[in-house]
């Protein structure tokens, strides 16, 4: 994979940035306006960085395991103890790495399950809100309280068949 090459500007700008210097201290350093000194940083970072975060965790953890593999032929086949310890340290920060892993994918999934609970919910409050509606325009002689009383009592036996099959399950 070919990179765009970087120009000297494009470097003084990355350095600069990387350096914690502020949009006004790289305007004065290069003569860009701040704001388009900033984008242009943004920009630059933007392109060179092909890998997402769960990507970038992922390639972490293959290295750190190439490192455990690593570490442990040197410790075993040669039973140095310095590789050991190093080893150690490492299956360490692997186990804290995947934990760090799990609870954000436990949050991110409990996101994902509240946020299809709003979405079925206003799917079926306006299919229930639809339906009644035609109900009553098409039986004008059925009262609207026995439509409501009719899906409160669908709304109650739902809840026990999913009870139930949550149980069997």
């Amino acid at each position: 994979m070919s990179q765009n090459p970087v120009s000297l500007l494009d470097e003084t700008l990355i350095r600069a940035a990387a350096a914690g210097k502020s949009g006004d201290e790289m305007q004065e350093l290069t003569g860009i306006p701040a704001a388009q000194a900033v984008m242009h940083i943004k920009q630059l970072l933007s392109r060179r960085d092909i890998w997402s975060e769960v990507e970038r965790r992922q390639l972490l953890l293959y290295e750190l395991n190439e490192l455990k593999d690593s570490l442990t032929a040197r410790a075993v086949e040669m039973q140095d103890e310095d590789s050991a310890r190093l080893l150690l340290k490492v299956l360490q920060e692997i186990g804290r790495r995947l934990d760090q892993e799990n609870i954000k994918l436990e949050h991110d999934v409990i996101r994902l399950s509240e946020y299809q609970e709003r979405v079925l919910m206003k799917a079926m409050d306006a299919a229930l809100n639809f339906a009644k509606g035609e109900l009553l325009s098409r039986y004008p002689e059925v009262p609207k309280g026995e439509l409501d009383e009719l899906v409160v009592e669908g709304l109650v036996k739902a809840k026990y068949e999913l009870e139930q099959e949550r149980d069997e399950n």
